[in-house]
């Protein structure tokens, strides 16, 4: 007895109706499977971009994981001189990054920062960087990407270092100018009075009094004119215009007669000369040379006490002349002493006393002139001692 056509109908078609949902179960699984690779390819292609990407730049990349650096591109290793497997085995991070500079905050998770490298074989360079910072299983995780700035940096210090150096020089200008005025005023309005009495009460005078004016008028004269020199001189120098004439000269002799002269000016402090040799000859400019150890005896001089002995020393060792002159003076405040050859630059203790702040700058050019050095020790209150070395 066979099925009737209605009962076998509804069998096939529940078949039917499980067989479709069982290849609607297979398509939406297949589907599912099919998205599933399709995002792994994407997650992977994008990967591989991105290595791309970082692999090839010019731009420096890492990664740090905590205080280590987790990953580097070869950028990196061409900026620092540290190869991959140094970099990322146990490398100190201290020892790459030198310094930081933030600058300013680009958002939450972001910032910009100057960074200082230092290289392997002991360059410095700076970064331009931007580092984002984010957390990894827990763990702070930095990664930077920056570009080489040393160039611009360097030329930003130079410019910096041009502008303060620019001020400094308008600052001693303005000084020098200020003392310049003070220290002319002094003997102008010497040589104006004596010259204004003489005009006037030249036939009350007598013949001692009008010598006296006349003397004080030459006297201001001279200072004025050792003023002027000093001023043109440094000009001189400045503009590398001074004549350099080198001669085999008697520094025996030429000491004792410097000694001398420079004695005869002052009469209140007793200058000794102390050689060494019996007999010493170098070439060097007589002029020049007379202009630093003249002007190093009156420095001596001026900030000593009256009565006090200022000592000149001549002695020669490998092949070198050298001149010390010692006093028993006020001496140069520590402060000073980085500063002393600046043109138009006077210590903070020698206020009272009248100078230009040009004569150790100019001694100092004339010094280099002839190849030699200086070199200046001092104590305050106790003394202080100029010693130059000449090639002989």
């Amino acid at each position: 007895m066979g099925l009737s056509p209605t009962f076998a109908d509804e069998i096939v078609e529940l078949r039917m109706e499980k067989w479709f949902d069982e290849l609607n179960d297979a398509v939406e699984h297949t589907q599912q499977e099919v998205s599933k690779l399709q995002k792994e390819d994407i997650l992977w292609l994008n990967e591989v971009r991105f290595r791309t990407l970082v692999e090839t730049t010019d731009a420096i990349i890492f990664i740090i994981k905590g205080s280590k650096l987790s990953y580097i591109n070869p950028a990196v290793e061409l900026l620092t001189g540290y190869t991959k497997k140094e970099l990322l085995t146990g490398f100190d991070i201290d020892q790459l990054i030198k310094n930081k500079e933030r600058r300013h905050l680009q958002n939450k998770n972001s910032e910009y920062q100057e960074i200082n490298i230092l290289t392997k074989d002991g360059t410095e360079r700076w970064l331009a960087c931007t580092v984002a910072m984010f957390d990894f299983e827990g763990t702070p995780v930095e990664m930077i990407a920056g570009i080489d700035v040393t160039d611009y940096k360097q030329a930003e210090s130079g410019f910096h270092q041009a502008l303060k150096q620019v001020k400094q020089l308008s600052e001693q200008r303005a000084n020098f100018v200020s003392m310049a005025c003070h220290q002319l005023r002094t003997p102008l309005n010497v040589v104006s009075v004596s010259n204004s009495l003489l005009q006037k009460r030249i036939d009350e005078l007598t013949i001692a009094k009008t010598r006296s004016l006349v003397d004080h008028i030459q006297t201001g004269v001279e200072k004025l004119s050792l003023i002027l020199n000093d001023i043109l001189l440094f000009a001189q120098a400045e503009a590398a215009k001074v004549n350099f004439d080198v001669k085999p000269l008697d520094l025996i002799q030429f000491c004792h007669e410097l000694v001398a002269q420079v004695q005869k000016s002052s009469a209140e402090n007793v200058i000794n000369f102390v050689s060494q040799c019996n007999s010493l000859s170098a070439n060097v400019d007589q002029e020049l040379l007379e202009r630093i150890l003249k002007n190093l005896l009156d420095n001596a001089i001026k900030y000593s006490s009256t009565g006090s002995a200022v000592n000149l020393q001549l002695a020669y060792k490998d092949e070198k002349v050298i001149f010390q002159i010692i006093d028993r003076g006020i001496g140069i405040l520590a402060a000073d002493r980085q500063r002393l050859f600046e043109p138009f630059y006077r210590g903070n203790n020698i206020k009272n006393i009248s100078g230009t702040g040009l004569g150790l700058s100019i001694v100092k050019v004339l010094v280099d002139l002839h190849g030699g050095q200086i070199a200046i020790e001092s104590e305050v209150g106790v003394g202080t001692t100029v010693t130059v070395m000449l090639p002989s």
